[in-house]
């Protein structure tokens, strides 16, 4: 099979074009033909070493974990000829080629609706997402969260999340993310009444402190981008015994706000 792959680490310059292996499917495994892949941030940082605990050692190497394709050899529940998406467990990574054997558990069908460069593109980000709104933070129907960075892929499918569970949602934007500033889906797009503000972000922690919601009323959950500006100001914004989480690996990991 063709595959991007690595020979060494460094720069773009190590990426490379060419012949790998074809992946073998063990048990509970299926092979996919990869009709299209995403690149994530973790994978420039993969590639030239900067990641934590992304050391290689092994080459050549493969990298990319989002995905979305067609099933070329069955396996589970899943038949040949199936439109499927989903993302590699961590540790693995292989995308970047045009096959690429995966547990047929942790893989998804691909609504009909979405294209398979949609399909690819919301994996990851999409888990994150719902890991960082649901599971971690536990955001409820009614509560205010404030996303920095909402033009982002995380922060963007954090704000369709917490709209979808009933939330209000606050999100903040750099000047130049302006043309394509985040718009909820559906029946919430284009109305005032999905309460969504936007604001350029070097004016972020300023417009937190002083806006941290409507009529004085604070967050009670803050996502935060891997940045160091607009963190500080992300965490004046919570109320009390309000909940601020990190995406990123940032040093702020998360902070909680005493009552």
């Amino acid at each position: 099979m063709k595959a991007v792959f690595l020979d060494r680490q460094g720069g773009p310059e190590v990426l490379v074009y060419g012949d790998q292996p074809d992946p073998v499917p063990g048990p509970g495994m299926v092979c996919v033909d990869i009709h299209a892949a995403s690149v994530n941030a973790a994978d420039w940082k993969v590639r030239s070493g900067q990641y934590d605990g992304g050391t290689i050692d092994r080459f050549p190497y493969i990298l990319g974990r989002d995905f979305s394709g067609v099933v070329s050899k069955a396996g589970a529940d899943l038949s040949v000829g199936e439109e499927v998406f989903g993302v590699l467990a961590a540790g693995q990574e292989g995308t970047y080629a045009e096959r690429v054997a995966v547990h047929g558990s942790i893989i998804a069908r691909k609504p009909p609706e979405l294209s398979h460069l949609q399909a690819a593109a919301i994996a990851l980000t999409g888990l994150t997402a719902k890991i960082a709104i649901e599971d971690t933070l536990e955001l409820q129907s009614g509560e205010t969260i404030l996303v920095q960075g909402g033009a982002g892929g995380v922060a963007s499918m954090a704000i369709q999340i917490a709209r979808h569970l009933g939330a209000r949602g606050i999100t903040t934007a750099d000047h130049h993310c302006e043309p394509r500033q985040p718009r909820l889906p559906g029946n919430a797009r284009g109305r005032r009444d999905h309460r969504l503000h936007q604001c350029r972000l070097h004016r972020s922690a300023e417009w937190c402190r002083r806006r941290a919601g409507d009529g004085g009323r604070r967050c009670r959950h803050a996502l935060v981008r891997c940045r160091r500006t607009g963190r500080t100001g992300s965490l004046h914004s919570l109320g009390p015994a309000g909940a601020g989480l990190a995406a990123g690996g940032c040093p702020l990991a998360s902070a909680r706000c005493r009552p």
